[in-house]
């Protein structure tokens, strides 16, 4: 295990342990596998049996966390400064000594299967399971990290064993934290309670790539409620590839003209938008998102289709495009104040293999996106015409417009 020092005085002391292996390693059919894993870690260990854990958590004033992403998993919390080694302590517990049952097993599943219940017939869920299941068709990131009812039904005891041996290898394993007062006797006491955890062989990153589309498609779901919603996706790029900062900066474009759009539709400037940018160890995700009345929705994707277009023909506001870029900018730069995000940051440029310079030459980079390259880089992509959407509002209004588009299949 590599252990990464930050110097500095954040205060409380945080920690962050990524291990770089996540959720696409997933067995078929049994997607959420390593999310009920992870989650079984935090539930009980060989000293700290169901509930106990928690409780010897609170008292040292410390807490953990967990995240699941399809790349890597992230285990991090805080702690008082002096009591960072107890607190890591804890997760050497967590970590190194679990305590796989049947019972932790179905008090994990319940309470997943539940959280999935809760907002599978929301509008948002909805139009973002469709979205995603079609860009990545094929790819892990199809699937939902935490799995579907279905696929959590199938992951056994012995799946989770399984997930525990192949993934959590200290060989895979990044420990970073603010430095302690006494580096050599903390770093004396930490190898003897992580000394036990074995090393063994990395699995390499293998996967099926989600292919390219080569036309536009729409799904429609037929919803009559009075908030109508559009997901528009395209497959994004790889964390690692250079146009990722050219799709940073068009995510910022975009949203700088959300205002305008709703001052266009509605005479106000107050918009439910977003566009987001996800990029991983494979190509990820580029998608606008738009939420309003149904009687608007339609306008709104009319303006979309305008943005597309004219962006194609390299009809970009110099103005908006530096402003986007500065945002960009400002973003990056803002995380490296915060101790957590910093640490996150520095952890995902390893995950990722960025590099040792990326952090110093981010800013240069940058400005290698001019113009006339995001024109390029929309073109090379065809956003106006390769992309899928996902629609839920009233069939009987938007049909029609949907059908200028592209193909659309009704899901319900």
């Amino acid at each position: 295990m590599e252990v990464l020092c930050f110097e500095g005085d954040p205060g409380e002391a945080p920690f962050i342990l990524m291990i770089e292996n996540g959720a696409a390693f997933d067995p078929v059919d049994k997607w959420g596998a390593t999310y009920l894993m992870a989650s079984m870690l935090l539930e009980q260990t060989e000293q700290y049996p169901e509930g106990t854990l928690q409780d010897g958590l609170r008292q040292a004033g410390a807490e953990i966390h967990l995240r699941v992403d399809w790349d890597a998993l992230y285990f991090f919390g805080t702690a008082p400064p002096d009591r960072l080694e107890e607190a890591l302590n804890f997760l050497s517990e967590v970590i190194v000594r679990p305590d796989f049952d049947e019972d932790s097993l179905e008090r994990v599943r319940r309470r997943v299967m539940a959280d999935l219940e809760s907002g599978r017939d929301g509008i948002e869920t909805r139009t973002r399971e469709a979205l995603i299941s079609q860009v990545f068709d094929g790819n892990p990131y199809a699937q939902s990290v935490k799995g579907s009812l279905q696929s959590l039904e199938n992951v056994y005891l012995t799946d989770i064993r399984f997930q525990y041996r192949r993934l959590m290898l200290p060989n895979q394993a990044k420990l970073a934290i603010y430095s302690p007062p006494d580096p050599d006797l903390f770093f004396s006491r930490f190898s003897r309670r992580w000394g036990s955890w074995v090393r063994g062989t990395a699995l390499p990153f293998t996967f099926r790539q989600a292919p390219e589309r080569d036309d536009a498609i729409v799904y429609l779901l037929n919803s009559d409620a009075d908030s109508s919603l559009f997901r528009w996706g395209q497959l994004g790029a790889e964390r690692s590839s250079p146009e990722y900062f050219a799709l940073k900066v068009l995510g910022q474009y975009l949203t700088l003209h959300f205002p305008d759009w709703a001052r266009e539709v509605s005479s106000s400037n107050q918009i439910r938008a977003s566009a987001r940018v996800e990029a991983r160890k494979m190509p990820g995700l580029l998608e606008v998102s738009i939420q309003a009345p149904a009687g608007h929705i339609g306008a709104y994707l009319e303006r979309l289709c305008r943005m597309a277009r004219q962006l194609q023909s390299g009809e970009i506001d110099p103005g908006r495009f530096q402003e986007a870029r500065r945002l960009v900018l400002g973003e990056y730069r803002s995380n490296l104040k915060d101790p957590f995000l910093r640490m996150f940051t520095v952890l995902e440029t390893e995950l990722y293999g960025l590099g040792i310079n990326h952090i110093s030459t981010f800013g240069l980079r940058l400005a290698r996106v001019t113009p006339e390259s995001l024109q390029e880089t929309i073109r090379t992509r065809n956003v106006d015409s390769r992309f899928v959407l996902t629609v839920a509002a009233p069939a009987d209004r938007i049909l029609p417009l949907l059908q200028e588009i592209g193909r659309v299949d009704v899901l319900n």
